[in-house]
C-alpha cells in the first residue's frame, strides 16, 4: 500500500497540468497556467517532463591522466501535458461523409537551438512546423463511398483533388474545438481492410491517408491552447509563461514556473466520430533559467 508520501511523489513524477488528476481518497488535482500578453488561461491536466536534462563532458586530471566526469551545460525538458476535451453534451462531427475514425493528428515544432557552443544553458527557439499525414477510416458499404470518391480524384483529376476537411467537437453553446486539415491530398487508399473471428468478419473498413500542407486549430476562446498554437504557427510572438501548480487536499503544495516558454507539439488521440470527445497532448519547450527543483 502507498503511505501518504509516496502517493505525493508519485503524483508529482506521473502527472502534473491539462486533466484533473484525483487520488483515489482524496481531492489531489494539478492546475496549469499560461499567461500571454494580457491573456491568461487556466485548466487541469495530467503532465509528465518538465525537468532538468545534464550534459556531462569528461576530461583528463592530473599527472597520472586519470579522466574524470563533470557537468558541462543544461537544458530544460519538454514538459507535456494531456487535456481531456470531452463534455456531458458533446458530440465528434467529421465533414468526410461516413468517416467514423480518425488517426491521431500531430503538429511537431521542432525547437532550434540558440545558445552558442561553450554556453551553460542550451537554449531553444521554435522551429518550422510539420505536418504528419492522417488517416480516415469508414465502414466498407456497397456503392460509391466519400473515400473512394476522392482517391478516384486524385489519381483522374490530381490538380482538384485537393480539399479542406473539418473534424470538430460540438457543444450546445457552439464548437468547442475545431481542427482543420488544409489542403489534403490523398497518398494512400485501401479499398477493404478486414478483421476476423474464426470463420466470421468482425470489421470490414476502407482507409484513406491524406498529407496535409496545414492544420488550423481553433474552437471555443476558452479552450486550451488554440490561439497560443495558431500565433506559433503564424510566426507570432509564441512565448508565454507557464506556471504548474500540485494541489493535496485542495491546498497549493507545490507550484514551478516556466517562463518564456514555447509550444514545440500537437497531438491527438485517434478521433472517434459520434464519441463524446478525445484527449489533446501538448508538448511544451520551458524557456531559459527553469529551475524546477
Amino acid at each position: 500500500m502507498l503511505t501518504a508520501r509516496r502517493l505525493v511523489a508519485a503524483c508529482l513524477v506521473v502527472s502534473v497540468p491539462w486533466i484533473a488528476h484525483a487520488a483515489a481518497t482524496r481531492s489531489d488535482s494539478v492546475s496549469v497556467q499560461v499567461a500571454r500578453g494580457t491573456t491568461t488561461q487556466t485548466t487541469s491536466a495530467t503532465v509528465s517532463g518538465g525537468g532538468v536534462k545534464f550534459l556531462y563532458a569528461s576530461q583528463a586530471v592530473g599527472t597520472d591522466r586519470f579522466r574524470t566526469t563533470v557537468v558541462s551545460a543544461r537544458e530544460a525538458a519538454p514538459l507535456v501535458a494531456e487535456i481531456s476535451q470531452t463534455g456531458m453534451n458533446t458530440t465528434v462531427t467529421c465533414d468526410l461523409p461516413g468517416v467514423t475514425k480518425v488517426s491521431p493528428i500531430e503538429i511537431r515544432i521542432a525547437p532550434r537551438v540558440t545558445s552558442s557552443g561553450g554556453a551553460v544553458e542550451t537554449t531553444f527557439a521554435p522551429g518550422a512546423p510539420t505536418y504528419a499525414n492522417v488517416t480516415f477510416s469508414a465502414p466498407r458499404a456497397k456503392g460509391e463511398s466519400a473515400l473512394g470518391t476522392w482517391a478516384r480524384t486524385a489519381a483522374t483529376s490530381p490538380g482538384t483533388a485537393r480539399r479542406d476537411v473539418t473534424v470538430a467537437l460540438k457543444g450546445t453553446a457552439g464548437d468547442v474545438r475545431t481542427i482543420v486539415l488544409r489542403g489534403a491530398m490523398p497518398v494512400l487508399y485501401s479499398p477493404l481492410e478486414t478483421s476476423w473471428q474464426g470463420a466470421t468478419v468482425l470489421t470490414a473498413l476502407e482507409t484513406l491517408e491524406v498529407k496535409v500542407e496545414r492544420v488550423d486549430v481553433g474552437g471555443a476562446a476558452s479552450t486550451f491552447g488554440g490561439e497560443w498554437l495558431g500565433a506559433t504557427l503564424r510566426g507570432q510572438d509564441a512565448r508565454a509563461d507557464v506556471t504548474v501548480t500540485y494541489f493535496v487536499a485542495e491546498s497549493a503544495a507545490r507550484t514551478t514556473r516556466y517562463t518564456g516558454s514555447f509550444l514545440a507539439g500537437y497531438k491527438t488521440t485517434e478521433i472517434t466520430v459520434g464519441a463524446r470527445g478525445f484527449t489533446e497532448r501538448w508538448e511544451i519547450q520551458p524557456g531559459p533559467g527553469a529551475q524546477p527543483y
